[in-house]
């Protein structure tokens, strides 16, 4: 009986003999093709677009924010304060912009306007677990 990782180990298999064949210029049988094609339709980085968003938040709010006794805080003159989820999406409408392309009289034109995430997307931020998950926490600064 196969484990839950059979099928990846399989895969990452099918690659080392396709790179060898590549390399030795011989036919590569259909079979691995048609399982490395399949492999690269499925593949999707579930975390892709919260890591982007946690990346440009902290980039963003480098200057403000900071992980504090274990807490997100927001150092504003001169205070260190614990950031509410309502702190954080107001930050982040204030630091974050989004682009949008939109066509006025005929013309293309490129509108910015401020990032407005709901609770539940800010909550997702911060309750990751890990940096690759999209964890905004272990973007930040220790303080």
């Amino acid at each position: 009986m196969l484990n839950k990782d059979a099928p990846a180990i399989v895969d990452v298999v099918d690659a080392v003999i396709l790179a060898h064949l590549v390399a030795m210029d011989a036919v590569v049988p259909a079979r691995i093709v048609e399982r490395l094609c399949f492999y690269a339709i499925r593949f999707v980085d579930q975390f892709a677009d919260l890591n982007n968003l946690a990346d440009t938040v902290a980039d963003a709010t480098r200057d403000v924010l900071v992980e504090h006794d274990g807490r997100l805080s927001i150092v504003r003159e001169g205070k260190c304060v614990h950031a509410s989820i309502e702190d954080l999406c107001a930050l982040i409408e204030e630091r974050v912009e989004v682009q949008k392309l939109v066509e006025r009289n005929g013309s293309a034109e490129l509108v910015y306007s401020p990032l407005q995430l709901n609770h539940n997307q800010v909550r997702a931020l911060l309750t990751a677990d890990n940096l690759k998950s999209g964890s905004l926490p272990a973007r930040v600064w220790k303080a």
